[in-house]
């Protein structure tokens, strides 16, 4: 685990600049770890430092013959990554897909899906609404940002019209910031009985 500290530097410092504080960056690191996902899909791009940061989970996971041939789907329309830079920076694990969301998620099953796209209220209930598609009891959605006005709206407004989900509030909030935007809310799935 001490080359995730290291990683996590060099993401943050990088020209990928990954916006999570330490403490965000290893909650997904470690969420990726102990779920095991097969698919997972990020909403929102930006530098890619949080799909990179996922795809050296799943490298760490492979290593100890876990799992393999696990894949990130990371869909936005402004990635600032050059996408040649994509396969030797993720192991060629990050399949880019240029498009805007909520239209550009795909409609398949993930069991990890990571939003950090338009803070918008507006937008972020559609891209809960699109990852809500792509789930199934065991499937897991983060929220990054959690904090920001819209996506707590978004968050209070999901969970009212969908009372399969918990959202558990605020997994780990930034102190590196003046704003505040930081926080993850992690959404969890009611099993039926």
């Amino acid at each position: 685990m001490n080359s995730v500290f290291g990683l996590i530097e060099q993401l943050r410092k990088s020209p990928h600049k990954m916006q999570q504080n330490y403490e965000e960056a290893m909650a997904l690191y470690s969420l990726v770890l102990s779920r095991k996902p097969q698919n997972i899909l990020e909403i929102g791009v930006r530098n890619g430092g949080s799909a990179i940061l996922m795809a050296h989970a799943l490298d760490h996971l492979q290593e100890e013959h876990v799992v393999v041939n696990r894949t990130i789907d990371a869909v936005d329309a402004n990635g600032e990554i050059p996408e040649s830079k994509w396969s030797h920076l993720a192991r060629n694990r990050i399949n880019l897909i240029r498009k805007n969301s909520p239209e550009g998620v795909p409609v398949k099953q993930y069991d990890l899906i990571h939003i950090d796209g338009n803070h918008n209220t507006k937008h972020v209930l559609a891209d809960l609404n699109a990852a809500m598609r792509c789930c199934d009891v065991d499937s897991r959605i983060i929220l990054h940002d959690a904090n920001f006005p819209g996506v707590i709206e978004a968050l209070e407004a999901f969970e009212i019209s969908h009372a399969q989900a918990h959202v558990h509030y605020k997994w780990t909030v930034r102190t590196d910031r003046e704003d505040n935007w930081g926080g993850q809310a992690l959404i969890t799935f009611k099993r039926r009985t």
